[in-house]
């Protein structure tokens, strides 16, 4: 099954509390962050890398530790992300240019 066809599959079955637009979202994150994990996998963030939400450059995703040291990994909500870090707080999980995809305290699944 292709990526393509694996989201279809979920937008043609999925049921939820949530909207079927909000579970879209989500699987295709979880989708495109799986094919970026395997080939070439999620790089740790730095300024010389070049971070795209269509999946160009070195990809959507990156790995950023925060400042107690804890891995993070992290969209980039736009295309053309350059030298902007994402951010270190532990209470910060969204900013201009990221979205946190790892657990947070405030996820239904924080572990």
């Amino acid at each position: 099954m292709t990526v393509a066809q694996l989201k279809q599959y979920y937008r043609d079955t999925l049921t939820a509390v949530r909207t079927i637009a909000q579970e879209i979202l989500s699987l295709d994150a979880i989708v495109d962050f799986i094919t970026q994990s395997i080939n070439p996998g999620i790089p740790a963030w730095t300024a010389l890398l070049t971070f795209n939400n269509d999946g160009t450059g070195m990809g959507a995703f990156c790995t950023h530790p925060d400042v107690n040291g804890a891995l993070r990994f992290w969209k980039s909500i736009g295309n053309g992300n350059i030298g902007h870090q994402p951010p270190t707080n532990p209470a910060i999980t969204s900013d201009a240019y990221w979205n946190e995809v790892s657990p947070a305290s405030g996820s239904a699944d924080p572990d």
